[in-house]
């Protein structure tokens, strides 16, 4: 089995179209959790620990309810599926745990990982973007081809990899939730780290909403001696609200104009001309 037939189909091709079908097709079976091992490569890095409080709690009363998908790994074997679960069990004090193992080689195991978790909406916004970064690199695709093997848009895949550039303690509060993906988009606007950490600030103390940040993160154009209406301020930020990016209106004597618009990388300026074309 090649790597890239993997990539885009995820567990559903593997195992069938249901659990149900996976698990009656399957042999599952139990094995001590000291012969299960995490894939310290796999995209989700993040698990809230009340989260795994309660379903430890579920474990002990009903048990595993679907079991852990793993791939042999030597002696023992390595998780492709299911580590919240394993998580949960270990922590209601579980001695062995039913898996389903299933031959991968360490790149489809991973693949499917980040497919699986993207498609089930498992990983946060971070998570996301470092896992298309990742894929991206190792198997030598673009947007467009990793658009078309997850299902995703390119301006879709585009604007989740731009949250990479936020800088690192923002991306943290975008981990944990304690700000949202619409005001880190935003917080991408602002002209320079320091206002960004200014805005947070004010995100973190409650007063600012999506829209408040969108607008205070434009870019004030002061233009003295030339005619600009009063209207054009307001297209410009209804403009950089929709296409999340700079522009800048210059209004002529004679009524005519430009419109510039600032990107700062070849995936936005991607981003940009497909939004523009649909």
């Amino acid at each position: 089995m090649q790597g890239k037939k993997v990539l885009g189909r995820g567990l559903d091709a593997l195992l069938g179209s249901k659990p149900q079908d996976a698990i009656s097709r399957r042999e599952v079976i139990y094995k001590p959790v000291e012969f299960i091992r995490p894939n310290s490569k796999q995209p989700r890095k993040f698990f809230d620990e009340s989260s795994i409080e309660e379903l430890a709690a579920s474990i002990k009363e009903k048990g595993i309810l679907q079991p852990i998908l793993v791939r042999p790994d030597g002696e023992k074997f390595e998780i492709v599926f299911g580590e919240r679960r394993f998580r949960a069990a270990l922590k209601a004090g579980l001695k062995e745990v039913p898996v389903m193992i299933i031959n991968m080689t360490e790149g489809e195991a991973l693949e499917t990982a980040i497919i699986e978790n993207v498609h089930r909406k498992d990983l946060n916004p971070i998570e996301e973007a470092e896992a298309y970064k990742y894929i991206m690199e190792k198997f030598n695709l673009t947007q467009e081809e990793l658009s078309r093997k997850i299902g995703k848009s390119r301006p879709a895949i585009a604007n989740v990899i731009r949250l990479l550039k936020l800088p690192e303690n923002i991306k943290e509060k975008l981990r944990t939730g304690e700000i949202t993906e619409g005001h880190a988009r935003a917080l991408l606007m602002a002209g320079s780290d320091e206002e960004m950490q200014r805005l947070l600030n004010e995100i973190l103390a409650g007063r600012l909403n999506v829209r408040d940040v969108e607008k205070k993160a434009s870019p004030k154009r002061v233009r003295t001696g030339s005619h600009r209406p009063s209207y054009v301020s307001s297209l410009e930020e209804n403009l950089q609200r929709y296409y999340r990016a700079k522009f800048s209106i210059s209004i002529h004597k004679k009524k005519s104009g430009s419109i510039t618009i600032s990107f700062s990388s070849e995936e936005e300026l991607t981003r940009l001309i497909d939004l523009l074309l649909r």
